[in-house]
């Protein structure tokens, strides 16, 4: 596993367990799929998917006005240099699996 590869694996993890603590969420369950850091630590983009789907929106935006605050906490628990711009996308691959699954079902 490679450097970059470890670092986008914690910093997964640290973005898991953020959005549990300083997101409120009801009647739905948000998960990170991946984190992707830029080398420069500029910025992150974050696969979210969101549970049910049809509450992807509300995820986002219950997300949105809280990305400063999860970006803060990020750099400070792994000391990193500078606030990373975050970047939340909608992550569909969870989807397509369970309909490549019924597919080779049937």
């Amino acid at each position: 596993m490679s450097r970059k590869e470890k670092l986008d694996e914690t910093l997964k993890k640290e973005l898991a367990e953020i959005i549990n603590r300083e997101v409120p969420v009801e009647n739905f369950l948000i998960t990170v799929s991946y984190a992707d850091c830029a080398p420069d630590l500029s910025q992150i983009k974050v696969g979210i998917s969101v549970l049910p789907e049809n509450k992807t929106g509300t995820g986002l935006k219950k997300l949105n006005p809280k990305t400063k605050l999860i970006a803060k906490n990020l750099k400070e628990k792994n000391n990193l240099r500078r606030v990373p711009k975050v970047i939340w996308i909608s992550d569909t691959s969870p989807k397509n699996l369970f309909e490549i699954e019924e597919e080779l079902n049937k």
